[in-house]
């Protein structure tokens, strides 16, 4: 779905209706001034608005009504043919087969209806232009606005497209604030930016700039392609090729930022149960998976097993293991406590220590 969609009910519609198409202008005084020459802006702007090519560019704002005459000449003015164009695959297929150099005409002046009802004339092709542009800059207006309304709403979990099976920020998160902030969450660590959207010729663009210098800063620092998929998720792309999914996400139960793990104090103590964290555990804590650099094939996925411990030592020799329901007094404040992750196959593990926060809820 293209952001234009869904935006196209906020504008007042202008329609264009040729008045009189049968009437052209005095063929024996035209000029090249008075045509539409094919490499020219109005004309690749009247191309995009009739296009049913869907990686084109649109113009929702401005729609023509039909019928009306087009006529072609070449170079030396000469008329190459008179069609009359019903629909917008008719003209579309009619400015695909003109060739370099040709012009086209159409009858002038031409009528622009708003959805109101009321009427306005556009005398010339000057007219013609100035007005598609116009109907562009308050579309892209809106599609900035309804970009940066979209993006304000919960959080963003960074996913990847169908076709890739690994990729090292699966999982991240950007929660997004006003005035362009941004903060990314990535493996545990937060980084602080700016999230600016814009638009340029119809599309939307995302430009994201996390303050530092490092590896996270070098591959989210780009200007990049936003293309909306549902109001629940869209795709960026940058000039590099490289691809995200990013996905709406308001439950705090189902995306991970940091280890902090929250519970609400109930007559005096907070109910933890340890196993809820499991997942955030192993998104923040746990090895990735390993790319080979020759192959680029990916190591397998590994269902690692997760356990709690009270110290960094209980947690090193897998003793004392802590009860999944784990109760803080709401006046020892928060605790650290360790999860072991281990891989089953290999007895390997690495340990993270994670926080666990009595909240005062009322």
């Amino acid at each position: 779905m293209k952001l234009s969609h869904i935006i196209l009910s906020i504008f007042a519609l202008l329609v264009f209706a040729s008045c009189d198409n049968e009437d052209v202008d005095d063929l024996s005084q035209i000029t090249t001034a008075d045509l539409i020459a094919e490499e020219s802006n109005l004309f690749n702007l009247i191309d995009r608005i009739v296009t049913d090519d869907p990686d084109a560019r649109e113009v929702t704002c401005i729609d023509f009504v039909y019928s009306f005459v087009v006529i072609e000449y070449n170079e030396d003015l000469q008329i190459i043919s008179s069609q009359t164009v019903s629909n917008d695959s008719e003209f579309a297929s009619l400015l695909s087969s003109i060739e370099e150099n040709h012009f086209i005409n159409v009858s002038f002046p031409i009528t622009s209806q708003l959805e109101d009802g009321t009427t306005f004339e556009v005398a010339n092709k000057e007219e013609l232009e100035e007005a598609i542009i116009a109907c562009r800059a308050e579309e892209e207006q809106q599609l900035i606005e309804s970009g940066t309304e979209l993006l304000l709403e919960c959080v963003w979990e960074v996913m990847l497209p169908e076709d890739e099976v690994f990729n090292t920020y699966t999982n991240a998160v950007f929660d997004n604030g006003n005035e362009g902030l941004t903060e990314f969450y990535y493996r545990g660590e937060s980084y602080n930016g700016t999230w600016i959207v814009f638009a340029i010729e119809g599309e939307v663009h995302v430009n994201i700039n996390l303050q530092g210098d490092g590896d996270v800063q070098s591959d989210w620092n780009f200007d990049w392609k936003l293309i909306v998929d549902s109001n629940n998720s869209f795709t960026i792309e940058n000039d590099e090729g490289v691809t995200f999914v990013l996905n709406k996400e308001c439950d705090e139960a189902d995306y991970c930022k940091t280890l902090d793990f929250e519970s609400c104090i109930i007559d005096g103590e907070a109910s933890f149960t340890l196993s809820d964290y499991d997942d955030c555990v192993v998104i923040i804590a746990a090895p990735q998976q390993e790319v080979d650099e020759v192959t680029g094939e990916v190591s397998p996925l590994v269902e690692w097993g997760i356990t709690y411990y009270a110290s960094q030592s209980d947690a090193d020799a897998s003793i004392n293991l802590l009860v999944d329901q784990y109760v803080i007094s709401s006046t020892a404040g928060t605790q650290v406590v360790y999860a072991r992750i281990e891989n089953p196959d290999t007895l390997e593990y690495t340990v993270a220590a994670i926080n666990l926060i009595p909240e005062d809820c009322e």
